[in-house]
């Protein structure tokens, strides 16, 4: 009789195969969405820019900030879940270290109770929310992702105690995750070939980019534009702030020490060219001491601007308007701005049209400087940024226009180019529009006689992702105008 040998093979690769759904792993998954996104946090202090702590973009230019010491923040979910992660990313452009993180959930909006500590690196309990044992760790691009047994709970309370670079607090991202349906108890999962899949903490929103934009025939409107003619009955105007103006009215720099800058150095009146039109009007005024010096600032109050097309009719000064001295340095500006949070902050930007009529800075005479920055330090003073100088008076009305696309930033005077900057000064982060008047402080004082210098400005416009040229601009202001259109916004 013929018989058949089975294989010894195959013998353990059945056997294996009968073993496999007794080799489980216990795990708890993160899946399902982003509960926090688009929630907008609250703090101990107030959160510059709260929006971009839930808004997806994990570019780390993009970040809230609040200001030094222990501080925290906090995110409504709406209603109880079944909480088993949360991902963290705080300011990550240079590996700094954040202090004293700590993550709790609560099913009580004050905390008093309903409490799990999820996350504790404070080893010292100088926070006051009891010791840690977690380490500290350097942030990345990858942020920091916490997973813990899940835990019912509605809010999720973050506090960070500075970092090694600096005192602030800095926030680009918060996600929080629930555990799968009715897995408030451990689930089996059968082990099976191959990786099992993993939540990845990849960036996914949008990063800005350094694009060539495309140039939209003279009478298309860019479909993401910003235009302002300035149409208000004064600073107290409700229709200005609901606009998106700020107006500053308070003390510090720019300018010389006790200087103020007040909100009643701007008003808005009547072009005496074109008595239909309306100007907005910047004053500076002094005697020659800080204390009794008012400067002016406008600038929209939400920072979302970057590339594209930046463009004003503005009127610029070579002599005060009231007064004999004519020796101030008096800085007259149309610029885009990131703030600094600390001494050579790497996510500053600066875009600058500023003209000194008597000079200054090194300069002498009638001066305007473009300036694109990379970053700087007050004090002492370190520059990094690249400026042009065009010795020349431009007193009067005159175009500015601004363009930053495709790597380069490029400054244009009644349509004629003066400057070309680029290379790593060029802007990374999302700026605002500003327009201020102030007296330089290094050569400050003079006689004790009062004077007053004006700046004025008809319009301002800006196209979003657009280069156009002083031609297109126009053509488009005056479309508006045609229109009686007063102001518009379709900026996302």
């Amino acid at each position: 009789m013929k018989t058949t040998r089975f294989p010894w093979f195959w013998t353990i690769v059945i056997i294996i195969l009968a073993a496999m759904p007794l080799l489980t792993v216990s795990l708890v998954s993160a899946a399902g969405p982003n509960l926090a996104a688009g929630k907008t946090p609250t703090g101990s202090i107030s959160i510059q820019n709260a929006a971009y702590v839930t808004n997806g973009d994990k570019t780390t230019a993009n970040y809230a900030g609040q200001e030094v010491g222990v501080q925290w923040i906090q995110i409504d979910l709406g209603q109880n879940y079944s909480l088993n992660q949360v991902n963290v990313w705080h300011y990550f452009g240079d590996g700094r270290t954040y202090h004293d993180v700590i993550v709790k959930v609560s099913t009580t909006s004050d905390f008093s109770s309903g409490v799990t500590t999820v996350f504790n690196n404070d080893t010292n309990n100088s926070a006051g929310q009891g010791t840690g044992t977690a380490a500290e760790y350097a942030e990345t691009s990858a942020g920091k992702t916490i997973t813990f047994s899940p835990v019912t709970a509605r809010y999720v309370r973050l506090w960070a105690n500075g970092s090694s670079a600096n005192a602030y607090n800095h926030y680009v991202e918060v996600e929080v995750y629930a555990a799968t349906a009715g897995a408030t108890s451990t689930a089996t999962r059968t082990a099976t070939a191959g990786a099992s899949p993993t939540r990845t903490n990849t960036p996914i929103g949008p990063t800005p980019t350094r694009t060539r934009t495309p140039t939209p025939p003279p009478s298309s409107h860019p479909a993401n534009e910003l235009f302002d003619d300035f149409s208000y009955t004064g600073p107290s105007d409700g229709n200005l702030s609901s606009f998106g103006w700020a107006i500053r009215n308070d003390n510090g720099g720019p300018g010389p020490a006790g200087a103020q800058f007040t909100s009643g150095n701007i008003s808005f009146v009547t072009d005496p060219n074109l008595s239909t039109n309306k100007i907005m009007q910047m004053r500076a005024s002094t005697s020659g001491a800080g204390a009794n010096t008012t400067q002016s600032e406008i600038y929209t109050a939400t920072r979302k601007y970057l590339e594209g097309t930046y463009a004003a009719r503005f009127y610029m000064s070579d002599a005060p308007s009231a007064g004999s001295y004519d020796g101030d340095e008096i800085n007259q500006t149309f610029f885009t701005i990131t703030p600094l949070n600390f001494n050579m902050d790497p996510a500053y930007s600066e875009n600058d049209f500023e003209y000194l009529p008597n000079g200054g800075w090194g300069s002498v005479g009638t001066t305007m400087w473009n300036t694109t920055w990379e970053t700087y330090q007050p004090d002492p003073w370190i520059k990094d940024g690249i400026s042009t100088s065009t010795s020349s008076s431009f007193n009067g009305w005159h175009l500015l226009l601004m363009t930053v696309s495709g790597g380069r930033v490029k400054y244009y005077i009644d349509g004629n180019l003066v400057a070309d900057h680029g290379d790593k000064y060029y802007p990374e982060t999302l700026m605002s529009i500003n327009f201020n008047l102030w007296f330089i402080a290094d050569n400050f004082g003079g006689p004790t006689s009062s004077r007053t210098w004006l700046q004025q400005v008809d319009w301002v416009y800006h196209a979003k992702n657009t280069v156009l040229t002083q031609a297109q601009v126009n053509t488009l202001v005056t479309d508006f105008r045609n229109q009686a259109l007063a102001r518009r916004n379709t900026m996302p």
